[in-house]
């Protein structure tokens, strides 16, 4: 029986009981009731000297004394009702107590088998995430080690010197330009390129060709048109 079941059956045992002890009571207080009106009968009996009146107060005594033995009976009898009840009622509790314990037990069981499966999936969850993370870092490593190391390149530079007119020492600005550089750290990652009388067409070619162009120029006036007709043509 389940604990719902056995608690409805308790309680059921348990309403009898205290009814069966209200019946006890209540012929238990008749019995009293009938025994003390046939005390008072019997003093009576004593004291009166009437023949008749003792007779009628006898048979009255008598019948109280009857009712009092119905009465007493009928209390022993709802007694044993009561005592029976009772061991019912002691058993059924016992039951209820073995039913709650080992529906608690089910209960925690249930909720320890729920908590070990969570613990399976989030462990199942967590494998699987580290799987793809690991899976992950190995086709980012074999990418970076498939990809070629970047190749240094030298710094590339253009010097494009001009002198129309003499008056500049292009030579002398030449050497010491090398001498800065062949004195540099990092002298063997600089590539120089020397372009003596430079044209405007020179210029143009080192724009698409070297990223850093260091002009020593006399400057010379030209018509503007001159200019964008070179660059008209290098488009």
């Amino acid at each position: 029986m389940s604990v719902s079941q056995i608690s409805r059956e308790l309680e059921q045992i348990r309403s009898k009981r205290v009814g069966a002890e209200k019946k006890v009571g209540e012929y238990r207080a008749l019995e009293s009731k009938k025994r003390t009106e046939a005390d008072k009968i019997a003093t009576i009996i004593l004291k009166t000297s009437s023949e008749s009146t003792r007779r009628r107060k006898q048979a009255e005594r008598e019948r109280h004394l009857s009712e009092a033995q119905s009465a007493g009976k009928k209390a022993i009898e709802w007694q044993k009702k009561v005592n029976s009840y009772s061991q019912k009622e002691n058993t059924l509790q016992q039951r209820l107590s073995k039913a709650q314990s080992e529906e608690m037990s089910k209960v925690e069981k249930q909720r320890q088998r729920e908590y070990q499966k969570e613990i399976s999936n989030l462990r199942a969850t967590q494998s699987k995430l580290n799987s793809r993370i690991n899976d992950a870092e190995q086709q980012v490593g074999f990418i970076m080690r498939a990809f070629p190391k970047p190749k240094q390149e030298k710094l590339r530079v253009l010097v494009l010197t001009s002198n129309p007119y003499g008056d500049l020492r292009v030579d002398r600005e030449q050497k010491r330009i090398k001498q800065a550089v062949q004195n540099a750290t990092h002298r063997d990652w600089i590539e120089m390129q020397f372009r003596p009388a430079a044209t405007l067409d020179d210029l143009f070619d080192g724009l698409a060709s070297f990223p850093l162009i260091l002009c020593i120029l006399q400057v010379i006036q030209m018509n503007p048109l001159f200019f964008l007709n070179k660059i008209k043509m290098k488009k």
